[in-house]
């Protein structure tokens, strides 16, 4: 009985309880809402690291639509997220450039 309240993203839950107001937030939804609210708002740059995935996507392509640089620490790391994120945000994502000795 509980896998069939729980499948479809809730869809079962919301067609039998209508006039709730419910929004129903799967995990990675949440924790990217979560990261993003306790970033202050007077933060300009975040540098993202670690194993890039759909959460660190999501989060990037939020921040970039706030206007906050996003930087990565691996060139690899960063041409990933430039074929991630919204056209009209890219200007977000710099590269820091090498230091010259």
């Amino acid at each position: 009985m509980q896998e069939e309240t729980l499948n479809k993203y809730g869809e079962l839950y919301i067609k039998r309880h209508p006039n709730l107001k419910t929004k129903i937030v799967d995990g990675s939804s949440l924790v990217v809402a979560i990261v993003l609210n306790n970033i202050p708002n007077e933060a300009t740059h975040v540098l993202l690291r670690g194993k890039l995935n759909k959460v660190s996507h999501a989060i990037a392509n939020a921040l970039c639509e706030r206007g906050i640089k996003i930087t990565t620490t691996y060139k690899d790391d960063f041409e990933i997220l430039q074929s991630r994120v919204s056209t009209n945000f890219k200007k977000n994502l710099v590269f820091p450039e090498p230091m010259m000795q």
